[in-house]
């Protein structure tokens, strides 16, 4: 018999196997030459270990942020200069002397979130939902909910919650699985050193920034217990009362921190940077953006003033400590910009491009869940960047491009073939399939379940111009009535998107513990954009079955979390939950009308 001719090389290039495409065996070969890449073709066998691999795949994907930068300076440069401007050179090196450039609004690599016109509020203005009177007839602004409500109030504990050994290390278990697997910021060693702390009451003998961490990591990791609840199929009322008591626990050892917290202010530690950042994640999980924004700030604040300066004797497991702080509040600080642009920053945003990505820490006692809590929050960095990029270059009130229909075209294709990059390359902990939104009954991890929304949120975004092109009717034929291809395939892209994201939430912890505000009106803003959509009979068809009865789905999710979650309520949640359920019967009546 003949042998077979082989129709594919045995031999794949570095770039092509990680990437899992196929190599033509070339070199260099087609993709690295289509792509711009090194091509390089190393031992295809390899005795390494896995963790090796791991690590090595977490350099791979920091090297690839890097070459999307410079490949995006260059793709945009025209548009740059034709304002006055020109990319500066990303300083991705040491440490000392961080300081943010006079023209960093007009970075590329420091991509700074201004004033912009993607937030819900400015969604609900649109002139193509003005027909549905009931949205704004109760609307009230989110700064004014804000105010309005009953201020904070931490009470004076004398008394102290005893836990035992094996209630206090159930606490810090899963706190590790959730708080500290999202921002991996604590080490081993300090777990530890909590553990003592609170069996032996001695956090109670001081009243320094050691003891203040301690009482924070235990009243998250009672927060984390009462999300940990939320992914039940069935949300019992037992399983709502025992919620309730971890949430009492969780705000007496929170109290109790509180009035350690003056200490944190006065020292310039990364103890006291840690302190600040958890009160700020505990405010999130308390939905109080506002008390939430101003601890992240002044941590962000005081991270960057020991980054800027540094301890000459400080460790490098101390820098690490830093570095990983600075990109947590990084991440919060660019999620609440996205929804009140007007929110006056800390300053880490202008600098991110200098300071390296998180490096070794051991933050887990099992290498594996260390591994993969690092790799998460690479991943969870560098698509926040790239959301930041797309807000700043498409929606920018002074620089943005959506408005302009010659311009963003080139932006929004290089915009999406960097996130279609950013998706290649995630490692198969956290990748996820987009035809399938729903994880139960799935293999999709929660962390890549909420990475998958951070996907779809972004790429809704980025073609969300060619959605008012349409609506606005500049980009329809005034001959034929016919919609532009481009505005047609673009419009398609943003909807199905929009579709998939409204299906796909779900309790993930990360969602849950620190992005029930903000997801509140981001999803808000995704129904409202549907709306739209539904109302223009060109577009209607493109809203799918699915699509009607995910409001309905999304209030049950935010009412199931404002319950579990306990009181009192966030007024901005509850008006969006409002919002979502008038969107919802809109929509489905809408979609009863005949096509035009």
């Amino acid at each position: 018999m003949n042998s077979r001719k082989r129709l594919r090389t045995s031999y794949a290039c570095d770039i092509c196997r990680v990437r899992k495409i196929r190599c033509d065996g070339r070199t260099p070969c087609g993709s690295c030459q289509t792509s711009a890449q090194g091509c390089t073709y190393g031992v295809e066998a390899s005795s390494r270990g896995k963790t090796d691999i791991i690590l090595e795949r977490v350099e791979h994907v920091e090297a690839l942020l890097n070459n999307l930068n410079a490949k995006f300076d260059s793709s945009v440069s025209a548009l740059l200069s034709s304002q006055g401007s020109t990319p500066p050179v990303a300083l991705n090196g040491t440490w000392s002397h961080i300081s943010p450039s006079h023209d960093s609004t007009q970075s590329i690599d420091n991509a700074v979130l201004r004033f912009h016109t993607s937030a819900t509020e400015s969604i609900l203005q649109w002139p193509y939902l003005a027909s549905f009177t009931s949205l704004k007839d109760e609307y009230m602004p989110i700064s004014q909910l804000e105010q309005s409500r009953p201020p904070f109030r931490h009470k004076m504990r004398i008394s102290y919650p005893r836990l035992n050994r094996d209630e206090v290390t159930t606490v810090l278990d899963v706190f590790s699985q959730t708080v500290n697997f999202v921002f991996p910021t604590v080490s081993v060693d300090r777990v530890t050193r909590c553990l003592s702390s609170i069996v032996d009451a001695s956090v109670m003998q001081d009243d320094n920034t050691d003891a203040c961490l301690s009482l924070l990591m235990i009243a998250l990791g009672c927060a984390s217990q009462t999300v940990s609840r939320l992914r039940n199929t069935d949300f019992t009322v037992e399983d709502k009362t025992w919620c309730a008591s971890r949430r009492v626990l969780g705000d007496h050892f929170f109290d109790l921190a509180m009035m350690r917290v003056p200490s944190a202010h006065t020292d310039t530690t990364g103890t006291a940077v840690h302190c600040l950042f958890f009160v700020g994640l505990y405010f999130c999980y308390l939905r109080r953006p506002f008390q939430a924004w101003e601890y992240i700030n002044a941590a962000s604040a005081k991270c960057l003033l020991l980054l800027t300066y540094p301890n000459p004797v400080s460790s490098d497991e101390s820098i690490e400590h830093l570095r990983r702080i600075f990109w947590a509040c990084y991440i919060i600080e660019s999620d609440y910009i996205a929804e009140l642009s007007a929110l006056p920053t800390s300053g880490i945003a202008p600098v991110e491009s200098q300071v390296p990505l998180p490096g070794n820490y051991r933050t887990h006692q099992i290498p594996h869940d260390q591994e993969q809590a690092s790799l998460y929050f690479l991943a969870c960095i560098s698509i926040r960047r790239l959301l930041n990029r797309v807000h700043q270059l498409l929606y920018d009130n002074t620089d943005g491009v959506a408005s302009h229909p010659e311009r963003f075209p080139q932006v929004a294709a290089e915009l999406d073939q960097q996130l279609s990059a950013w998706r290649e390359v995630l490692p198969p902990s956290v990748s996820f399939p987009l035809d399938n939104p729903n994880t139960e009954n799935s293999n999709v991890t929660d962390a890549a379940g909420f990475l998958r929304l951070r996907f779809l949120g972004c790429r809704s975004v980025i073609y969300r111009p060619y959605l008012t092109l349409v609506l606005s009717g500049e980009g329809v034929d005034p001959a034929t009535g016919e919609i532009s291809y481009a505005a047609w395939e673009g419009s398609k892209n943003c909807i199905e998107s929009l579709s998939l994201l409204v299906q796909a939430l779900d309790g993930f912890p990360h969602q849950v513990l620190i992005d029930t505000w903000q997801s509140s009106l981001s999803y808000t803003c995704s129904m409202l954009i549907l709306l739209a959509a539904a109302n223009n009979p060109a577009l209607r068809p493109l809203i799918t079955e699915e699509v009607l009865g995910a409001g309905k789905r999304l209030v049950s999710l935010y009412q199931k979390w404002e319950g579990a979650t306990g009181g009192p309520g966030s007024p901005t949640v509850e008006q969006n939950i409002r919002l979502m359920g008038d969107i919802h019967r809109y929509i489905n009546e809408l979609y009863l009308l005949p096509y035009v």
